[in-house]
């Protein structure tokens, strides 16, 4: 959550490119939580999702911490990122090798990008979630400015 909320790589690309896609953020298995692997409190307060309950209330307190930039509101609300949540059994996360760094891109019902797995780039974190994905943007859909 740190890498949006706390105005780090995600909130960057998504106040620099708002106006050329909309953005979804999909809420996965909480990597961290409380009750497991745990960095303590202030890392997360998530216990282990047992429930989609579970997750969509962990979810939501997300877009509570920062209402003016996360939405759960279904309207195409352009200015804020959307949040979903993946299923229980994790589909999406175990489909697209998700990770909270991973970021594709869909046109037309298709994926036309997906960054590389954080895997394969541990030795630079700091380019994890941002130059891939501006130079796909920047070449797909240029600034019309």
């Amino acid at each position: 959550m740190r890498t949006i909320i706390e105005g780090g790589p995600l909130c960057q690309l998504f106040k620099g490119y708002k106006d050329r896609m909309q953005f979804v953020f999909i809420y996965l298995q909480e990597a961290h939580p409380k009750d497991g692997w745990s960095f303590g409190d202030k890392f997360s307060p998530v216990n282990s999702h047992k429930t989609i309950e579970d997750r969509i209330d962990a979810a939501r307190m997300l877009v509570d911490i920062q209402p003016d930039l996360f939405t759960s509101e279904v309207d195409d609300n352009d200015d804020k990122v959307r949040v979903l949540v993946d299923n229980i059994d994790n589909t999406f996360a175990l489909n697209y090798a998700a990770w909270p760094t991973r970021i594709l891109v869909v046109e037309n019902n298709e994926v036309s990008f997906i960054s590389e797995h954080p895997s394969e780039v541990m030795q630079h974190p700091e380019f994890i979630m941002s130059d891939g994905i501006k130079q796909f943007i920047d070449k797909r859909f240029p600034d019309e400015e």
